[in-house]
């Protein structure tokens, strides 16, 4: 699910909250991002509620990223909560795309109702 408000000209913040979950696991994610122009803020929180253990808090997520009409590059870092931090320290990411074809959305049908989301 996705929420997004418009505070000025070619800016925006979303909200994101989901639930997944895959035979006896499960993850809870809640996020923010902030878009202005071409960057993107973002700040995500990462649970893993268990029937067997309860409730562990898993990572905190940050992300920044620049989007230019057939460019993006975006970089987050997962920043571990659970006791697995002595083992990991965290992950980077690297996000790199190039849109080669152009978008005929304008072919499409375009939906009747639409929430806007960042691109990343």
């Amino acid at each position: 699910n996705a929420r997004s408000r418009r505070l000025g000209v070619k800016q925006n913040i979303y909200t994101i909250f989901s639930f997944k979950r895959q035979d006896k696991v499960s993850q809870f994610d809640l996020g923010a991002y902030l878009q202005r122009d071409i960057l993107l803020l973002g700040l995500w929180y990462r649970g893993t509620p268990t029937s067997k253990y309860g409730y562990q808090q898993d990572a905190l997520i940050f992300l920044v990223g620049v989007q230019k009409n057939w460019f993006k590059l975006g970089y987050s870092y997962d920043y571990t909560l659970s006791h697995m931090i002595s083992r990991t320290g965290g992950a980077h990411e690297i996000t790199l795309v190039f849109t080669l074809a152009p978008d005929n959305s304008e072919k499409r049908r375009k939906p009747l109702h639409s929430i806007p989301c960042p691109q990343f």
